[in-house]
């Protein structure tokens, strides 16, 4: 199997033979091999660095291996009909299954989902949970701590406008009026499900990242896991799961809608023939997982998408969202044996870096006609390094993000004063794609006078500051980098830096925090804090962290799926993370949550009603 050679992939992309493609394109600074340590029956790139050019004007039209429609599956061992059958069992899916039953219990629904019940039996109709930041323009949670907030549900016509032009008015203005209108009541209906007995899941508010910039105050809705004391946890985003699974069982067991388990889909039916181009899509075709026979599951009103992502795809990754290639190294998914996975890649929850899902949905869209959303290319989620006070990471403003930041080569290159995402995805020019962080003490002081109010992620938006000798403390752990003086510090092999190159940069700074000016790249002066070179000093490290990719199929306000003139395409839906133009150049984080509690949670229910009252 080792020595295995696939005919199709790569060496069949638009107008580049394989050796072109992989040679093509600075693998960035650091010359990590992403795809590297795949095996070759899992990549056709194994033995070589993946790599991006941009495609000639003749090459980006021709086909790549994931467009070709494959063959068609003859073997059909049963047959079902319903009048819906969602695919997918994240947030997105069950919502989409929970509000159709609930508004028309008559309807027959089926859920069908690659995923799985643990190994240990929990989790039985394999409910699928990644994340937990859950965004809404309002909600009976936020009403109850408003005066605590700083802002009103006013304010978030002028964060929505903030985020259209920071995706450069790429996006779907339709869509996201959509979640303004009606995220508040999708938010409501959510949490008085899921905190009522039997679920027991309690809402609260978390901080993510303020940006500065865009000026973004909004915060998550964060669902904790029954008898959770939200006073003290660290993380409060520890009841997502929760939250899918009590989907997933009132769906089961109070609205008697099935859902099959590794259960994955292969292909639409559309008018009459496998991955057709014309007509109503009527049917879809799944795999059983465990016996590998196929089934069709035909849907008289519709069928509903709710597959994720396809960042685990490298041939989709390199068409529809290129410039992220060398942060993701596929061999480290979760899903693979060496990595201790079972090779479901249906079960994959919270992973960063390594891809998620493989696009199921997006493919089996574009074999049965569907067109590919307009923006291009799909916007990634990157983070940088988080980690606790600074310590390992660089999420929050006392860890050192908005403070003195340096390249490899010593330089200050940009204004540190923007959110995390947008500096992560900046650190994408660096040499070797990493920075870091350099900083005293006093740093504290700074923030805590500039009102940063402190945060980590997923905190609660509640807790206040720590005081600083915690701070402090956890700055001088063992697990960080710290040093007597700048000079030790830039000599720390996890450092490496020029001292003369950074004492230079150092000097200049302090310079400008003097002044009370930074002339180079203007920050807000109250955030400028003289590094001392001859006191202990501390530093962090920064460096891009791929999570996922949002967006898919061209889609309506109505989560229709459309065909390249723009007409949505009979019987065939999505939601959730695969729904197209949505985002744009890169999701930032400034209204945390939005995926979670607009595309799938408002998005998925709005549908199910829709679906159910004949209105799509």
């Amino acid at each position: 199997m080792a020595n295995k050679k696939r005919t199709e992939g790569i060496e069949s992309g638009p107008g580049l033979s394989r050796r072109d493609f992989l040679k093509g394109a600075a693998i960035g600074a650091a010359g990590v091999a992403v795809v590297g340590a795949l095996s070759a029956c899992e990549n056709p790139t194994a033995e070589t660095e993946y790599v991006y050019k941009d495609l000639d004007a003749e090459g980006s039209q021709k086909e790549w291996a994931f467009e070709k429609t494959p063959a068609p599956i003859t073997d059909i061992a049963g047959e079902e009909t319903y009048d819906i059958v969602v695919v997918g069992s994240g947030m997105a899916g069950l919502t989409t299954a929970l509000a159709a039953t609930e508004e028309n219990s008559a309807l027959k629904i089926l859920l069908i989902t690659g995923a799985g019940p643990n190994p240990d039996g929990s989790n039985p109709h394999g409910a699928v949970s990644r994340g937990g930041s859950n965004s809404a323009t309002w909600s009976t949670v936020m009403e109850a701590k408003k005066d605590s907030l700083g802002y009103s549900q006013d304010a978030w016509i002028s964060y929505l406008n903030r985020e259209k032009l920071a995706a450069s008015y790429r996006v779907d203005q339709r869509k996201w009026s959509k979640f303004y209108n009606e995220s508040e009541e999708a938010m409501d209906w959510l949490i008085n499900l899921v905190s009522n007995p039997p679920y027991d899941v309690l809402t609260t508010l978390e901080v993510d990242n303020y940006d500065p910039i865009l000026q973004s105050q909004t915060v998550a809705h964060a669902f904790m896991a029954p008898g959770t004391d939200e006073a003290t946890a660290f993380m409060v985003s520890t009841g997502q799961q929760n939250t899918v699974e009590a989907l997933a069982k009132e769906l089961v067991d109070v609205h008697k809608v099935p859902i099959k388990t590794l259960t994955a889909a292969r292909r639409l039916v559309r008018g009459g023939v496998e991955s057709g181009k014309t007509g109503n899509v009527e049917a879809v075709i799944a795999e059983d997982l465990q016996t590998g026979k196929f089934y069709k599951f035909k849907a008289t009103k519709g069928v509903v998408l709710a597959t994720g992502d396809f960042s685990a795809d490298p041939d989709m990754m390199a068409k529809y969202c290129p410039w992220v290639l060398d942060i993701i190294d596929f061999s480290k998914h979760p899903s693979l044996s060496e990595n201790g996975g079972d090779g479901n890649i249906y079960n994959t929850a919270f992973s960063t870096g390594s891809g998620l899902y493989k696009g199921d949905g997006q493919k089996m869209g574009l074999w049965a006609g569907a067109a590919w959303q307009n923006a291009y290319p799909a916007a990634p989620m990157i983070q940088g390094s988080i980690g606790f006070f600074g310590s390992n990471g660089s999420y929050q403003p006392l860890g050192f993000h908005q403070g003195l930041v340096v390249n490899k080569n010593g330089e200050r290159y940009y204004n540190e004063d923007i959110s995390l995402p947008y500096a992560a995805t900046l650190l994408l020019n660096q040499p070797g794609r990493i920075a870091y962080g350099i900083w005293n003490e006093d740093w504290y002081d700074t923030v805590i006078a500039a009102g940063r109010n402190f945060y980590s992620f997923g905190s609660s938006f509640f807790n206040l500051p720590p005081a600083k000798e915690i701070v402090i403390g956890g700055w001088d752990a063992d697990t960080s980098i710290k040093a007597n003086n700048l000079q030790d510090l830039c000599a720390d092999s996890r450092v490496g830096l020029s001292y003369d190159k950074v004492l230079e940069t150092v000097n200049q700074y302090n310079k400008m925090v003097a002044a009370g000016k930074d002339t180079d790249f203007g920050k807000d002066s109250v955030l400028l804090c003289k590094v001392d070179p001859n006191k202990k000093i501390f530093a962090a490290i920064n460096q891009p962290l791929f999570m996922t990719v949002m967006g898919g199929l061209r889609t309506d306000d109505h989560m229709r799926v459309c065909d390249a003139n723009d007409q949505p395409i009979p019987g065939l839906f999505n939601v959730g993370q695969m729904v197209g133009d949505v985002y744009a150049n890169t999701y930032n984080f400034a209204v945390p949550g939005h995926c979670y509690g607009g595309n799938c949670l408002t998005f998925g229910r709005r549908l199910g009603i829709e679906l159910a009252k004949n209105i799509v």
